[in-house]
């Protein structure tokens, strides 16, 4: 993860390079930095796994997963997404059965009698689909059913349907990484460390107060000068910020190649005796 700073930093700056005269801006700048690294794609996430438990084959979370999930199974088993309208799975026993989206193919009221004699005895199963006469039935073999591929269905950002039974399941998602900040007392989206990217964002924290009307000595969104008006030097800047932070990324992965290409070539450790 690159380097960061913190909130705390912008509204430091924000206080000594424009010395406003209130200070009901302070506590917009946290969701206001948010907006700004997202609009420049320089939001850093980390991946976080979490257990959930599951009730009646719903899972739910306390905080959004967002739409990049990887669901296990109890074992550390990958589980895949599949659609709504998937039966859904009767586990090792024959007899369970479920009533949400789908049910189980096999229940004691349905199954009246195993067909085929000359084969081996459970191979397939009769379900009767009509009254008891004259009696028709649908054949099921019990291997397509034991393989029955588990898998779950998103309800919303926080809720997921299993189509099978567990206690819980583990869930791996894309978080945004938050640092304390001293200011709100509480965490905030973490700020990539670059200087033109802190630049940016506080040009763009200016432009958003006198949108809101506050009134600067300075600051102008009618002047026509770049000096003076925050909006076009946010607009000039962001894009440049933006690279500068690609840049920091590509020059952190060229050393570690660099250094793994220096060990290799110094030490030579698969190389020829």
């Amino acid at each position: 993860m690159t380097d960061s700073t913190t909130v705390d930093r912008i509204i430091a700056k924000i206080d000594n390079d424009f010395n406003p005269s209130n200070s009901d801006w302070i506590p917009r700048v946290g969701a206001w930095v948010y907006d700004a690294l997202m609009q420049l794609d320089c939001v850093q996430t980390e991946t976080k796994r979490k257990q959930l438990t599951v009730i009646n084959n719903i899972a739910r979370s306390d905080c959004n997963l967002g739409k990049k999930i990887k669901v296990f199974d109890a074992n550390g088993c990958p589980i895949d997404k599949v659609d709504s309208n998937t039966p859904k799975c009767c586990g090792e026993n024959p007899e369970a059965s479920h009533s949400s989206k789908g049910v189980c193919l096999i229940t004691p009221q349905t199954v009246e009698k195993a067909i085929n004699p000359n084969k081996q005895l459970g191979e397939n199963i009769a379900i009767t689909i009509n009254g008891p006469y004259p009696e028709r039935y649908n054949v099921i073999a019990l291997d397509s059913i034991n393989k029955c591929k588990h898998g779950y269905v998103v309800i919303d950002d926080k809720t997921l349907e299993l189509n099978f039974d567990t206690d819980f399941i583990y869930v791996e998602y894309e978080s945004v990484v938050e640092v304390h900040c001293d200011v709100y007392g509480c965490n905030a989206p973490a700020i990539p460390n670059n200087g033109k990217l802190i630049e940016a964002i506080t040009y763009y924290c200016i432009y958003k107060m006198l949108t809101r009307g506050y009134k600067h000595p300075v600051m102008n969104l009618a002047a026509s000068q770049y000096g003076t008006n925050p909006y076009y030097i946010w607009l000039q800047s962001k894009e440049e910020a933006k690279r500068s932070v690609i840049n920091d990324g590509i020059d952190e992965n060229i050393d570690d190649l660099w250094r793994s290409a220096f060990y290799i070539n110094t030490f030579n450790p698969r190389g020829k005796s």
